[in-house]
């Protein structure tokens, strides 16, 4: 998995799909987890106008715009029943925070103001044209998003993003 797209391999062959195109992801995430699911709508954000199906297995979720121009993938299980899910740095769920980032994931955000970051971004890419609304004046990023429980990683969402405020 990559702030980009996802990787399968197995029995020596690579199937890769891009987050821009839902129908190929969905069809990855079906080579690890099975059978794709009924999808089910997903209410409309204030103020968008996107149309949005959320495909959920046992530990994996796809929300796809409903025209294939894009999807995401929330991962809460650090497998599924044929396959390990990991980033390329080898970071999944149950990761700590010490692996983290040492794999090079950088703080987010601090969302009860404890001090500690609740979110991490793992392999972040520059997106031109948009800027950053957690570093105001600088171009905005797009990574692998580690959702913290203390210091263990319990969901990974990608791509997430620091410019888009949905």
């Amino acid at each position: 998995m990559s702030t980009e797209g996802l990787t399968f391999l197995a029995d020596g062959e690579e199937s890769q799909a891009d987050f821009a195109d839902a129908a190929a992801i969905l069809e990855i995430v079906a080579l690890a987890a099975g059978p794709i699911p009924a999808g089910v709508a997903v209410p409309p954000y204030d103020g968008l106008d996107l149309e949005l199906t959320s495909y959920a297995w046992a530990g994996i979720t796809v929300t796809a715009n409903n025209d294939g121009s894009g999807s995401s993938i929330s991962i809460t299980s650090s497998q599924s029943d044929r396959t390990i899910i990991v980033t390329e740095s080898g970071i999944g769920v149950g990761s700590s925070r010490a692996d983290a980032v040492t794999a090079g994931a950088f703080e987010e955000w601090d969302r009860d103001g404890d001090g500690v970051a609740d979110l991490l971004g793992l392999d972040a890419v520059d997106v031109p044209g948009t800027e950053s609304l957690v570093r105001p004046g600088t171009v905005g990023r797009q990574f692998v998003l580690l959702l913290m429980e203390g210091d263990v990683v319990v969901s990974m969402q990608v791509p997430g993003n620091d410019f888009a405020d949905i």
